[in-house]
């Protein structure tokens, strides 16, 4: 009998956050040197990728991650280990006690399955909440920034993407092909997140 591979927690989905803030009415602090535009941009991706919390959430999600890969390895093991002592005693002992064992087996195979969508769940769900935790923090800072600097509106640009299930990162060009850099936060969002969630405060 060949053994049919349960689903792969390792394999790959994407989530997609084009964060956008809107922050109307906040101009009453603005001077014509701090604002030259009502709006300004934030590479997320960046954000993500540099900030304290951020390297705090993709470290958790991917320990997280192994430690339930590493457990459906070893029930894999477990059952090509079964599947092969089947096929040894195959014209060895009867055929309704191998047919037995084989029924057996795909019961098996049939919990492993199970046992392997029920890790996934749980490993996207832990995805999603730090990437919620990202967000909420980053609104939180560029409104922060915003107000601070005289903008009206944030721009996020670039989306996160983070590996968390069996389908491939779908590819996505920026929303804007052009972006005046002096209105780029994102050094002063880093810093501002940061400065609200050191490292070694937690996830």
């Amino acid at each position: 009998m060949k053994l049919q591979q349960g689903s792969k927690l390792t394999g790959k989905m994407t989530v997609t956050i084009a964060a956008a803030f809107s922050l109307a009415g906040i101009l009453s602090m603005a001077t014509p040197a701090q604002a030259a535009s009502d709006v300004a941009v934030v590479d997320v991706m960046k954000t993500f990728e540099e900030t304290d919390l951020g390297k705090s959430i993709q470290t958790h999600v991917k320990r997280y991650s192994q430690s339930r890969a590493n457990k459906l390895k070893g029930e894999q093991k477990a059952l090509q280990d079964e599947n092969n002592e089947i096929r040894q005693q195959s014209g060895v002992i009867s055929k309704d006690a191998l047919k037995a064992k084989e029924m057996e087996f795909q019961q098996h195979i049939d919990a492993y399955k199970k046992e392997a969508r029920k890790l996934q769940t749980e490993m996207a769900s832990e995805t999603v909440v730090g990437l919620r935790k990202f967000i909420d923090a980053e609104n939180a800072a560029a409104k922060s920034v915003a107000k601070k600097y005289g903008f009206s509106i944030v721009i996020g640009e670039h989306p996160i993407r983070m590996p968390i299930g069996p389908t491939p990162p779908i590819f996505r060009g920026p929303r804007f092909l052009y972006i005046n850099k002096k209105n780029d936060l994102t050094e002063s969002v880093i810093a501002k997140i940061n400065k609200d969630h050191p490292a070694g405060g937690g996830n």
